[in-house]
């Protein structure tokens, strides 16, 4: 089976005033499949597309079929770009820098990628994809343990210097919630 190294350039396009956060960008990752914006609009729907992309690219250097993954990447780069730089993104801001920032990096080497085939490059981009799904998924755990230990601070009166305390509860609860 031979190897298929094309890939299309998406144009990116700023999105007008009057688009919406259900604007879907199109991917010939598969045919009719796009990637709905409103999907990228909290960390968790952002790690599972990215997780779900690099799994697409582990699993086309078995096939050797690449040009569907590696355009699937490009347009889920594009549209992560796109969603964050719309103000009605539900990211944190210091989330939603880094992922422009990224975005326009790893859309430069997912082209560099096609132009450039090697399978070792795509398990590089897979490994990009997982680990940043994987910092999105620790962001968010981080989040949700600092919000709960701010709770049990103030359901305790607000005492000072119990804040390592606070925090060792709120982690066993949110720890407990997630493994159960």
């Amino acid at each position: 089976m031979g190897v298929d190294t094309a890939v299309s350039r998406p144009r990116a396009k700023k999105p007008s005033a009057t688009a919406t956060r259900k604007k879907a960008v199109p991917s010939s990752a598969s045919p009719g499949a796009d990637i709905d914006l409103s999907s990228l609009d909290s960390t968790h729907g952002l790690a599972a597309a990215l997780t779900a992309a690099g799994a697409d690219l582990c699993r086309a250097t078995e096939d050797g079929q690449f040009c569907a993954p590696l355009d699937h990447n490009l347009q889920l780069w594009v549209a992560i770009k796109t969603m964050m730089n719309q103000a009605t993104a539900s990211v944190p801001d210091s989330v939603q820098g880094e992922l422009v920032r990224l975005a326009d990096r790893v859309a430069a080497f997912t082209a560099m990628v096609g132009r450039d085939f090697s399978p070792e490059r795509a398990i590089q981009l897979a490994e990009i994809d997982l680990k940043i799904a994987q910092e999105l998924i620790e962001t968010t755990l981080h989040q949700m343990i600092r919000d709960r230990a701010y709770y049990i601070w103030v359901e305790s009166g607000c005492p000072q210097g119990r804040d390592q305390e606070h925090w060792s509860m709120a982690e066993l609860e949110i720890k407990g919630l997630m493994n159960p």
